[in-house]
């Protein structure tokens, strides 16, 4: 789905994308892609994820039948969680709903070692010996194990909040935790979770039978969405091996084009530029071509090496171009040298997850400064 999809968005596909877009609507039911989004600091690349996340092993009939329905009770309490944010008035309903969605961790770590046990799990209704279970197999229970996972990966709070609370009906232990308001509608989610089919316990009076016509509407989302399996029967390591090969090969393009792209802006500045050009001119045309980079708002280039005698002042001072706004500083700087001295500073005003520029650019650029340089000192 993801590698058909870079067709369908220009670009190639993000986790961050529209709501309504399809990739958008698959990514948010798998828990591995919530986790990583879980984890991000900034933008993620959909095929990266798919070039170097490995997939789910195969799995015998009772193991996958397991899986399935973990997976269906975790979409049910992430669509229940966004629900309930949204009538609560949240900002950030997707957040709550992820949150929501991986509240499950500690057991999908233990399903993605050992698949076969899940089954035993899910057969014993007992949860003392349910508690049981889980200590002889990781050394403590799993919600405990979730939420450690969750702060050792450098998740969102409330993710390890969930992993750790989020059967916790009663509440008793929220006012431990960094968002507790935001834990009580993933709390209320997973109750809801637990009077669908796929509820986990297995308890008489958690079966299905719901009379509350917004649990009725949860339960038709899940089965619409989650149709079919969570993981395709017929996948075979060597389709993972080919699938993560064409995901890395995408990559490759797409690095090469846009190094094509940072390759032709240059050369058009350059044929565009007048080889008398003083410095400052120089560095004026030079900032109008680092403000077309992608996610550049604002790019200026400070000239800061050797001037011709034309550009001094009957003092002999410098005539040095005006600083950037104190209140404004450059998301980044870099620094073109000449002879191993500074000579000039490109100051660019980015997006967060703008790409910097590859070294091979900042060579072209750091070459043409030098130039410039020479001429200023031959002109001195």
């Amino acid at each position: 789905m993801v590698l058909d999809a870079v067709d369908a968005e220009p670009g190639g596909p993000s986790l961050e994308g529209a709501e309504p877009a399809p990739l958008r609507k698959t990514v948010e039911l798998d828990p591995g892609w919530l986790l990583a989004e879980a984890r991000a600091t900034a933008k993620l690349d959909a095929i990266a994820l798919v070039a170097e996340s490995p997939w789910w092993p195969a799995l015998s009939e009772a193991g996958a039948d397991a899986l399935s329905r973990l997976w269906r009770h975790g979409v049910a309490v992430g669509m229940a969680a966004r629900r309930l944010a949204r009538e609560a008035g949240e900002s950030d309903p997707a957040r709550i709903a992820r949150a929501g969605m991986l509240s499950g961790m500690g057991r999908w770590a233990v399903a993605a070692l050992e698949p076969d046990w899940l089954p035993a799990w899910l057969a014993e209704p007992d949860p003392r010996r349910r508690r049981e279970l889980e200590r002889r197999l990781v050394g403590t229970d799993l919600t405990t194990l979730g939420r450690d996972l969750a702060e050792r990966w450098g998740c969102d709070p409330l993710v390890a909040d969930a992993a750790w609370l989020h059967a916790d009906l009663g509440g008793t232990l929220n006012g431990g935790a960094s968002e507790p308001d935001r834990l009580r509608l993933i709390q209320q989610a997973y109750s809801w979770a637990e009077r669908t089919p796929w509820a986990l316990h297995g308890r008489e009076e958690r079966e299905p039978g719901p009379s509350d016509p917004r649990l009725r509407i949860l339960i038709a989302e899940v089965q619409v969405r989650c149709g079919g399996p969570f993981i395709e029967s017929d996948a075979t390591p060597h389709e993972e091996r080919r699938a993560r090969s064409n995901a890395r090969l995408l990559l490759r393009i797409s690095s090469l084009l846009a190094g094509n792209v940072e390759r032709d802006r240059f050369l058009e500045a350059l044929a565009a530029s007048d080889p008398s050009d003083d410095p400052d001119t120089w560095a004026e045309r030079a900032g109008l071509a680092w403000c077309g980079g992608p996610g550049v708002a604002t790019a200026r280039v400070v000239w800061t090496g050797p001037r011709p005698l034309g550009n001094r002042t009957l003092s002999g001072e410098e005539v040095l171009p005006p600083s950037p706004p104190a209140d404004r500083p450059p998301t980044r700087r870099i620094v073109l040298a000449d002879r191993g001295r500074p000579c000039a500073e490109v100051h660019l005003w980015t997006e967060d997850e703008a790409p910097p520029a590859s070294p091979e650019i900042q060579s072209l650029w750091n070459a043409w400064a030098a130039i410039v340089a020479e001429r200023a000192r031959v002109g001195d």
